[in-house]
């Protein structure tokens, strides 16, 4: 979504559960809300949207876009998983909301970037997120030890993403429903 410099902006929106995968193909921003230039020049901070909801989405992509919200009054972002194919050179796909934004809710998320300014403003609620590398074996929260199969190609097989029951992001509770977590015999 894309607000171009008028006052009607949405509400009450929610996007959930989708599983969004660039696959073969190019990449794209994946889920954005934002206001453009023009509508900051003549509102700046007074134009939000408000109560947002993202939830349960699974990203693979390479654009920077994985989940962006501009100014906004009310989002919940939870549950979701964004992550870029291993080994593909693409960008990471982050997590980015607007310093602006008030009553934010960002937790349980799986993401190898989340941005905000620095730290999260005052009135955010973040926790339970899961900063994950797909670069480092060895390190912590590598992709191939957190997923049952996540580096033979995880774009375009939604199966090679369910979570390894004793990993970090599942203990932590922390991805989208539609990853699942494999059992403890690896057996599915």
């Amino acid at each position: 979504m894309w607000s171009s410099g008028n006052t009607l902006v949405p509400r009450n929106v929610t996007i959930r559960d989708n599983y969004l995968d660039m696959g073969g193909g190019s990449t794209t921003q994946s889920i954005f809300l934002s206001h453009n230039a023009a509508a900051y020049q003549v509102h700046g901070g007074s134009l939000a949207f408000e109560n947002i909801t993202v939830t349960g989405n699974v990203i693979v992509n390479g654009h920077d876009h994985g989940i962006t919200l501009g100014t906004t009054r009310g989002a919940v972002v939870a549950n979701n998983t964004v992550l870029a194919p291993p080994g593909s050179g693409l960008s990471a796909p982050r997590i980015s909301i607007d310093g602006l934004s008030t009553g934010v809710v960002l937790t349980d998320n799986i993401a190898e970037r989340i941005q905000y300014v620095s730290s999260p403003p005052a009135g955010w609620t973040v926790s339970g997120n899961v900063l994950v590398q797909s670069d480092a074996p060895g390190q912590p929260n590598y992709y191939g030890d957190l997923f049952v199969n996540a580096m033979s190609g995880i774009t375009g097989t939604p199966e090679n993403l369910r979570m390894l029951p004793d990993s970090p992001a599942a203990l932590a509770g922390a991805a989208a429903g539609l990853v699942g977590v494999e059992s403890a015999d690896h057996g599915g």
